[in-house]
């Protein structure tokens, strides 16, 4: 074969040419295979008969499952057709989160979170992100943090920041904020992710609250929030605080003037020798939810000895909530005749929950103190003996009782898992006759 070259150096130079040419030619070759399988696959697809409507509907439903959702990446890897739809539905990428896994983070997810935010299209994303998982030496991190807060500030809506304490890390995303511009963010979350941890966020939220003047929503789990007082806090409408110092909650309260929303849910304990505040009354007019969920109090020879009681012992002497529609309190422990001026001023209550009580006597003076507008009654389960509940109801429903000059009254009544036995029907007939329009609402029985 030699003999057909005029030289060696000829010879390799037409067999790497032949050589080259075979190569796109079998590159072709497995392209033209790869998309007749796609074919093929689409073909045979069982969900083939569906129209992309119930598909994308369909998708909808899995990538907004509030417990385990499904990515969009996964959807899309099924088959062309699924990844076409995907790709093609911004709605479906607007969450990512919590991003990167419990696992340092690897190069890979920074072309996940380029991939969300590319479908994504002009929609707005929510992104929850692990910073213990986010070494600040590593060079992926810092990439993530770029393609976030220089690359793509204007698409970010909400930002949760779990950790346990990673402080260095909080400083690696102060300087990647700090000239960023943020004007879609409306929503920030501080989660401590190990119970008991009482994080303190460095100057972050103050440089958040810079580079984001639309925040409005914030939320707080076991963070140290006395370090924050530099924040914009009256531009704050909705506030959820969980495991907060007790302190610091009604510090909050009383310089969001404009909060419209405020969930709290087990305040810790006030630091030693804390004494409430000389207050005057603060009304917050434009409040219509207050949810508050305490731990339940201990009696020790007679004595509440519980920190919380300070905290209930703040609100009823220092605030007023005249406009409050939705009120959840936690358990009532203290005489009824306490709450006297702080309910007597909302006139607006449509539901009122509590959690718990001591006596059904405490509870039915609570609920005659409440406005006549309300129409919905959320309480704890009672007792197992179906007679004791049927009297217990009795006694509540009577301060809802209207003339009959005024019309009639419709209540709802919610009892979680509480029997009543067979008098029930008769009981609420008798309602009824009274100008009561009583609806009963528990797990135990159908609604009434």
């Amino acid at each position: 074969m030699s003999s057909e070259f005029s030289s060696k150096a000829d010879g390799i130079l037409y067999i790497n040419n032949r050589l080259s040419q075979f190569e796109e030619q079998i590159q072709l070759i497995l392209a033209e295979r790869v998309s007749f399988l796609h074919q093929l696959n689409d073909l045979q697809s069982s969900d083939s008969i569906f129209p992309d409507e119930i598909l994308s509907a369909i998708f909808v439903k899995a990538c907004k499952r509030p417990d385990k959702p499904v990515s969009p990446v996964v959807l899309g890897a099924v088959c062309s057709r699924w990844r076409r739809i995907a790709w093609g539905m911004p709605s479906l990428w607007s969450s990512l989160g919590p991003i990167p896994p419990c696992r340092p983070i690897r190069h890979v997810d920074v072309e996940i979170l380029n991939l969300y935010f590319q479908n994504t299209a002009q929609h707005p994303i929510d992104l929850d992100l692990r910073l213990d998982c986010l070494p600040p030496k590593r060079r992926d991190s810092r990439e993530f943090l770029y393609v976030i807060f220089v690359e793509n500030p204007s698409k970010v809506q909400k930002l949760t920041f779990s950790t346990s304490n990673s402080i260095a890390t909080f400083n690696m995303v102060e300087r990647a904020i700090k000239f960023s511009n943020l004007p879609c963010l409306s929503t920030i979350s501080f989660v401590a992710r190990k119970i008991g941890h009482n994080i303190r966020p460095t100057p972050l939220l103050p440089n958040l609250f810079r580079s984001a003047i639309n925040v409005r929503t914030l939320s707080f789990d076991s963070y140290q929030l006395s370090y924050m007082w530099a924040i914009s806090w009256s531009s704050i409408t909705v506030l959820r605080l969980r495991n907060i110092a007790i302190d610091q909650c009604i510090h909050i309260l009383s310089i969001c003037s404009k909060m419209v929303e405020f969930h709290c849910s087990l305040p810790g304990p006030a630091p030693d020798g804390f004494r409430p505040p000389s207050l005057p009354v603060k009304e917050l007019k434009n409040l219509e939810i207050f949810d508050v969920n305490l731990d339940r109090a201990k009696y020790i020879d007679g004595y509440l000895v519980n920190a919380n009681s300070q905290w209930v012992s703040c609100l009823l002497a220092h605030f007023r909530f005249p406009n409050l529609k939705h009120m959840g309190w936690g358990e009532i422990s203290t005489s009824p005749d306490t709450y006297a001026s702080f309910l007597g001023v909302m006139q607006s209550l449509i539901t009122f929950k509590c959690t718990s009580f001591h006596r059904s006597c405490h509870i039915g003076r609570i609920l005659q103190l409440l406005s006549s507008t309300v129409r919905r009654v959320d309480l704890p389960h009672l007792t197992y003996n179906p007679e004791d509940n049927l009297h217990t109801l009795k006694a509540i429903v009577a301060n809802f009782i209207v003339p009959e000059s005024q019309g009639t009254r419709n209540l709802e009544l919610i009892f979680p898992d509480t029997p009543f036995g067979s008098g029930l029907c008769t009981t609420l007939a008798n309602f009824r006759k009274m100008g009561l329009n009583l609806k009963i609402s528990n797990t135990a029985y159908d609604t009434y």
